[in-house]
């Protein structure tokens, strides 16, 4: 039964997400709001947002750990996928590439662009 709601609540949190950032997104186009500061604001806000109601929640239940874990394990999933997903798309410089008094060769980190080897 526990994943039952489980399940329920993740596809409720999903399809809520997805119908805020939609209907945000439609009243901000009807007054003129250009795509760029919608894509800023409505849709990251959107993207926020049930993490925001969670950690109110949980606090407000007495469980203040989770809120601040919730908190840093967003900023760290954020950080690391958009480092990786940079990664991806061109190189970055290894730590080699950093430090010339390491030994050994430079190894670009991800991407397929122009290597600094």
């Amino acid at each position: 039964m526990i994943y039952i709601f489980l399940l329920l609540g993740f596809v409720l949190l999903i399809k809520g997400a997805d119908w805020l950032v939609k209907g945000a997104t439609a009243v901000a186009s009807r007054f003129g709001v250009s795509d760029l500061i919608i894509g800023l604001t409505i849709v990251s806000m959107g993207t926020s947002l049930p993490e925001l109601i969670i950690s109110i929640i949980a606090s407000a239940k007495g469980s203040s750990g989770l809120a601040i874990g919730n908190v840093l394990g967003s900023n760290i999933a954020n950080i690391l996928l958009i480092l990786g997903v940079t990664a991806i798309i061109c190189d970055l410089p290894g730590l080699c590439c950093m430090n010339p008094s390491l030994p050994g060769p430079c190894y670009p980190i991800g991407g397929s662009g122009p290597t600094l080897a």
